[in-house]
């Protein structure tokens, strides 16, 4: 990482991503803009890059 890792992201399951740009592919409007993340998904990039490393039992650098 080239920061200290606080900066925050929303991630979402890929299946309900793929569901909803399948909704907004039949149902959208034309010009509109549509938020697609998960309100409940948010996590530090940080504390996203210590589990990864945990879940493949690869320490930081």
């Amino acid at each position: 990482m080239k920061s200290v890792g606080r900066d925050q992201r929303a991630f979402c399951y890929l299946s309900d991503a793929t569901e909803a740009f399948l909704q907004v592919l039949l149902r959208g409007q034309p010009g509109e803009a549509y938020n697609v993340g998960n309100p409940s998904g948010w996590i530090s990039i940080g504390d996203l890059a210590n589990r990864s490393a945990g879940f493949f039992r690869s320490p930081l650098q």
